[in-house]
């Protein structure tokens, strides 16, 4: 059941923004299964490619704001793994309620 809200809720969302699908460097990849690897830990060499890759990425910034703001999405987004954008996510909601 939770699968299906998920998946319904990025259905109506809407795509990433024109900048990241046009101009981000993960469009020029090969494989796009690199973007979302099985196990997303440093240490595997796919993660690895995928973040070295979005680390040189001019719109890196822009894809993660889309990503953090969305936390149903998985995969490497703007230089960062599906866990560390939980985390920044609850680093922002910590100041939020420290505030």
């Amino acid at each position: 059941m939770r699968t299906i809200r998920i998946l319904a809720r990025y259905a109506t969302d809407g795509p990433p923004p024109r900048a990241v699908t046009e101009q981000g460097l993960c469009r020029k990849m090969a494989d796009p299964d690199a973007w979302h690897p099985v196990r997303e830990y440093r240490q595997d060499p796919t993660t690895t490619a995928a973040l070295e890759t979005c680390r040189a990425c001019p719109v890196a910034t822009a894809c993660l704001d889309y990503a953090v703001a969305r936390p149903w999405i998985s995969g490497i987004w703007g230089a960062t793994t599906t866990r560390q954008r939980r985390t920044l996510r609850a680093a922002a909601a910590a100041q939020r309620d420290a505030a």
